[in-house]
Order: structure tokens, then C-alpha cells, then sequence
């Protein structure tokens, strides 16, 4: 999916709110082309067919988008993975949350294998959260001078100095 496709449908989500019905075609279309979605959904049809008791956590949905526990498959799409990541960490309604909040927002609407190592890995690059994260210890104490030597030779220091090029 070309990424101004993806920003432009990511730009309609909220990190809060359900799945919009644009970002809903577009990971629709993502499905329809991805091999996993297609065999999982033949599976589950096939399922329904022969009256098989429990089709697991995988169901289709009304809008025929593959759901996992409830949560939309989203496909091995980097471009659309990074645009969801976005709104729920970075969008200025989603406030920059910690990459456990961040997991579950996402999980409340969306699923894919790896979500969250994805969501720890965009976390700890984001730039606002490493320059704003708030300092979690005690104070620095203040800075003391050594005590001064009352005599000749009571405190002796070397600096060991390597590396140097040899000398002629």
C-alpha cells in the first residue's frame, strides 16, 4: 500500500474511538491480497460448512475483514503497521503513552503477530518520549571537593595515559 494511501486513512483514526470505515477498506484490501487471510478464511468457511463446534478466536466479520479475538487481522503491511503505531502512540488525542498503553489500545482493535515487539521497538525510538521521559530517582546529591593533603606525599595520583604513537 503506497504510504500517503495509509496516512491518509491512518488520519481518520483516532486512538481512541472504533475503526473508522476508511481505515476498515484499507486493511480490507490489504487482506484480500495477503495469503494467510485468504487459507485462513477458506479454513473458516470450510468450518462452517462440515458444523465444526468452535472456529477458535478467528471469526469473519459482516464487512468480510478477518478478526482475531474480536481485533482486525492487520497483514505483514509495514506502511499501515507504522500509521496505526502512530496514531495510537503520537497522535496529539493519544498524548504519547507508555508502550504497555500503547499495546493496548491497539489490541482493543487490532491484531497482528508481533504487535507488541513492534509497539516496544516504536516506543523506544520515539524521540518526544526519550526527551521527555521524567527523571524516577532521587535527587543528585550535591558535588564535594576533595579533602586537601596535610602533608607532602600523603596522596599520590597517576594518570595512566595509553594509545600514544611510539616515540623516536
Amino acid at each position: 500500500m503506497p504510504r500517503m494511501c495509509a496516512h491518509v486513512c491512518a488520519l481518520s483514526e483516532t486512538a481512541l474511538d472504533e475503526p473508522t470505515g476508511m481505515i476498515q477498506d484499507a486493511i480490507l484490501l490489504l487482506q484480500q491480497g495477503d495469503a494467510f487471510v485468504t487459507d485462513k478464511k477458506k479454513a473458516l468457511d470450510w468450518d462452517w460448512r462440515v458444523g465444526a463446534a468452535s472456529p477458535g478466536p478467528w471469526s469473519i466479520d459482516a464487512r468480510d475483514l478477518l478478526r482475531w479475538d474480536g481485533s482486525i487481522y492487520v497483514p505483514d503491511d509495514a506502511l499501515m503497521r507504522h500509521e496505526l503505531l502512530w496514531v495510537h502512540h503520537d497522535d496529539p488525542l493519544a498524548g504519547h503513552f507508555s508502550a504497555d498503553r500503547t499495546v493496548e489500545l491497539l489490541h482493543r482493535k487490532f491484531y497482528w503477530k508481533g504487535l507488541t515487539n513492534d509497539v516496544r521497538e516504536y516506543v523506544a525510538g520515539c524521540d518526544n518520549c526519550q526527551r521527555n521521559k521524567p527523571c524516577r530517582h532521587l535527587p543528585y546529591g550535591e558535588l564535594a571537593p576533595l579533602p586537601l593533603p596535610t602533608r607532602p606525599w600523603e596522596e599520590i595520583t597517576m594518570d595512566f595515559i595509553t594509545g600514544l604513537p611510539v616515540s623516536t
